[in-house]
Formats: structure tokens, sequence, C-alpha cells
């Protein structure tokens, strides 16, 4: 049986590797075979043969562009900041139509400005234009201005460009201004002053 399953993986392998066709070296970096042309003419998609550095950024796997040209992802080979925070090899990075960082799928919780993000699973890590957290998904419940955030995979926390608290699912019970909000619903919160008081 056991050498059934070798063969059949085998032959697997070898149908894998020759759809994708001998190397050309004029596709390098990238893998022949897997560069995927828009009408246009202009790259859409392809798989890097090797890691490859590119518009500075050190990637790996399959690369993406936007119509505009753009890098719109790829995953990191190495550690490498983007605006600002240090991401870990292996994540997931997509930027928007202006290269800015957009979302990120981290390959383990890792901390990002002041808060821990989950990672693992595609759990997304989003963030505003200018480069702060946008939206993101704790380990744990997190206490952010005065208010106890539920820790979900489905629920995440959403904070303003200046940090404050936007939108979450609270953990427990909290009265912000004159409103109170049972644990398990969702809050959502001004960015700007007069900031509510919560209790």
């Amino acid at each position: 049986m056991a050498w059934r399953l070798l063969a059949l993986s085998l032959l697997f392998t070898s149908v894998a590797v020759g759809c994708l066709g001998p190397q050309d070296p004029k596709d390098l970096p990238f893998r022949s075979g897997t560069i995927d042309l828009r009408a246009d003419g202009s790259r859409e998609r392809a798989l890097l043969a090797t890691p490859a550095v590119l518009d500075g950024y050190p990637c790996d796997g399959w690369v993406m562009w936007h119509d505009n040209g753009v890098l719109m992802s790829f995953d990191l080979s190495t550690d490498h900041e983007l605006s600002g925070h240090r991401l870990p090899a292996r994540t997931r990075v997509f930027l928007d139509r202006a290269g800015r960082l957009a979302h990120a799928w981290l390959p383990r919780d890792t901390r990002v400005g002041p808060y821990v993000c989950r990672g693992g699973m595609k759990i997304d890590t989003a963030f505003h234009p200018d480069g702060s957290l946008k939206a993101f998904f704790p380990p744990d419940d997190l206490v952010i201005d005065g208010v106890t955030c539920e820790a979900s995979v489905f629920h995440p926390i959403y904070l303003h460009p200046n940090g404050r608290l936007w939108k979450a699912r609270v953990a427990v019970d909290v009265i912000a201004g004159e409103r109170h909000y049972a644990a398990g619903s969702d809050i959502e919160l001004s960015g700007s002053p007069p900031y509510p008081t919560v209790r």
C-alpha cells in the first residue's frame, strides 16, 4: 500500500512539474508558464521562481499587480518594515493602487503598533492610508479607551486614524456617555472630541 502511495505521489509531482515546463531565462525571476498578462499586455500575476526584490520589497510566491502597474500583493520573503510596521517573513501583503499598505495576513500573532494582532489562517489586519492600524483581531480580550473589546475571529476591532476606538464587540457591559452596551453587543464611537465618558 505504501509503495502505491509513493508511486502516486511521484506521479502527481512529475505532472505538476511538467505543467510548469522548462524555465526560460528571459522569464526570470518568475517561473515560466505562470506569467498571466492582461489584454493590454501588462502583467497581472506571476509565480516567483526564487525570492526576489521587487520595487524594494523582498517578495516570494505569487505576485499580483494592479492594472496601473503597482504591486498589489505578495508574500514577504524576510522580515520587512512597511508603513512603520515591522512585519514578519511569510506575511501576505496587500497594497492599494497608490502602493500604500492596505492589508496584511500575518503568519503568526504579531505586535503592530501598540497592539498584538492575531495571525494565521488568512486573518486580516487592515491599515488606514496613512499607515495607522485600522482593523485587527486580537488574540485576547483587549481594553481600548476604557472599553473591553472581545477577542474573536469574526468581529474585528476598528480604530480611527488617530488610534481611538471606532467599532468593536464589547466583552463586558459598558456605559459610554449615556448609552449602555451589554456584553456581546457592538459599540461604535466617534474619533473626535468630546469623547464619551466610559464606565
